[in-house]
């Protein structure tokens, strides 16, 4: 972990900040501090108490929790530009899960009272902040539900049909749909509820129909239209057991 410059051009990058002019931006590097992590390094401990406001500059960070056996659970993506360690600085518990470095990442670190005071008297930045919380709420009724779906294939279908409709996608051709970045099968298997070797299955079954075609970490939706059946055929299996 080597520390690394920091410049009004890479936190005009950071969807928090976007909005603030370059007076704003330049008192804010004075107080921040970068740090740069090798692939696997630990970027936040879960129970931590310190109550930074982080922004990721360069690279990727996986959130992460642990069971009580041990078992590394997967929960989402932190990608370049983003930022992430607000609730800790809104009220001041400890950090509720870990952060790893993906790749080679440059982190940007700032002490809570500043954090606090930009979320006081920038209303660009609050107004990030509540549409951020907005999104987390509602992708929380979305996983409840998602992991109620009783079959761990059509949670699958279901989890590549929504990543089809994220920011994180790009189009290719006419009809496919390119997500770049995707998380690996055992990231996917602890968003999922699952075993990975269930996802390697269910991936595969997905490939066979030539639904989709894959490339490490990489996946072609050659056909939308089908994947997006096969997911509401699997959140119908949760309607007609609720139903039962």
């Amino acid at each position: 972990m080597n520390p690394t410059k920091l410049t009004v051009a890479s936190l005009r990058r950071v969807s928090l900040l976007e909005a603030l002019d370059d007076a704003t931006l330049s008192v804010l590097l004075k107080r921040l501090t970068a740090r740069r992590y090798e692939k696997r390094d630990l970027v936040l401990q879960k129970g931590a108490a310190d109550g930074e406001l982080l922004f990721l500059l360069a690279g990727q960070l996986n959130v992460v929790d642990y069971t009580l056996q041990g078992k590394e659970v997967f929960l989402h993506v932190i990608r370049e530009g983003d930022y992430f360690g607000e609730l800790s600085v809104i009220d001041g518990a400890p950090r509720s899960a870990s952060v790893v470095a993906v790749k080679e990442s440059v982190v940007a670190f700032l002490p809570k009272q500043h954090a606090l005071n930009l979320f006081h008297n920038y209303p660009s930045v609050i107004e990030r902040l509540l549409n951020r919380f907005a999104q987390v709420i509602r992708q929380a009724s979305g996983r409840q539900m998602l992991l109620s779906i009783p079959s761990a294939h059509a949670r699958v279908f279901v989890m590549l049909a929504r990543m089809t409709q994220s920011p994180v996608q790009s189009t290719e051709g006419e009809s496919s749909v390119t997500l770049d970045n995707v998380p690996t099968q055992q990231e996917i298997a602890g968003m999922v509820n699952t075993t990975r070797e269930t996802v390697s299955r269910a991936m595969q079954t997905l490939v066979k129909e030539g639904i989709i075609k894959r490339d490490k970490r990489r996946i072609v939706v050659l056909q939308p239209a089908v994947l997006e059946e096969k997911a509401m055929q699997g959140e119908g299996m949760l309607v007609k057991e609720t139903e039962e």
